[in-house]
């Protein structure tokens, strides 16, 4: 399963570009530009089906995620960072500097402890589950601690008392 797990962590890996620029995505139908960013990931698909063809060939399922990984990069992470800046008149590296400043740290912490977990001598769905919740509670914290600004932590808080003062009027 090693293989499998690399050729998902290049892909998802590589989605966090596009999945990060929802938000544009909205300015851009508010703005009726949605046209030139349909053009850019048509020939961005383009060229993933190209080296897709290329390398599959010589190198198997890898070629296939490095095709998509080097079109979502390249698609997402350059040509539309120009678009978005132009277009839209987002200024990018701000954007991705407020978006991962948190978020980037705390996922890097918390893929250091997942891997650590590799090394808990449990078996079987009952080890499966048991590194599982390790994990999300490790994730969770991480995130909070570490990934959250003031705002998003205030948020959870409120979001928390609301949740609790509505469950002691139930009882």
């Amino acid at each position: 399963y090693d293989t499998v797990y690399l050729l998902a962590c290049i892909l998802l890996t590589s989605s966090t570009l596009e999945l990060s620029q929802n938000t544009i995505t909205a300015i851009l139908k508010a703005k009726n530009k949605l046209h030139g960013k349909t053009l850019i990931l048509g020939v961005s698909t383009l060229f993933n089906v190209v080296i897709t063809f290329l390398l599959v060939p010589k190198i198997g399922a890898l070629g296939a995620v490095i095709g998509t990984a080097f079109s979502m990069i390249f698609g997402y992470g350059v040509i539309l960072n120009i678009y978005y800046h132009k277009v839209a008149k987002v200024n990018m590296f701000t954007y991705y500097k407020k978006t991962y400043k948190g978020i980037l740290p705390a996922a890097l912490l918390a893929c250091i402890i997942g891997f650590a977990l590799r090394f808990i001598p449990f078996g079987g769905w009952l080890g499966f589950i048991l590194k599982a919740l390790i994990y999300v509670v490790v994730y969770v914290v991480v995130m909070y601690f570490v990934g959250l600004n003031a705002d998003e932590k205030d948020m959870i808080k409120s979001g928390i008392k609301k949740f609790t003062k509505r469950k002691g009027k139930e009882v």
